[in-house]
């Protein structure tokens, strides 16, 4: 007797689903070895800067992350996201350009 292989179902769901992507403004500011009062200002209590590791603290949804020079820390609502900047300018425009 010959064995049949069933095909797996497929998910309704999945068929008719789809990903969006949301564009809303977000707050953003590039941590520089210059602009250290600055970010401390941005992320307020939200943030301690170390400058012997020219890095800034920051408590993000996921933790503590570091930021370093170059990075991006971003606030969106109350949350703040360290971004590298790579990625940062992949993805954001400077609203007005």
């Amino acid at each position: 007797m010959r064995e049949q292989i069933r095909k797996p179902r497929r998910n309704r769901a999945s068929d008719i689903m789809a990903l969006y992507l949301r564009k809303t403004p977000v707050e953003a500011i590039q941590v520089t070895r210059k602009n250290s009062d600055k970010v401390l200002d941005f992320v307020g209590k939200h943030g301690q800067y170390f400058p012997s590791m020219l890095a800034l603290r920051v408590v993000t949804p996921d933790g503590l992350t570091l930021a370093s020079e170059g990075e991006y820390i971003v606030k969106d609502g109350d949350d703040f996201f360290v971004i590298p900047a790579e990625q940062f300018e992949a993805k954001y425009k400077k609203s007005g350009d």
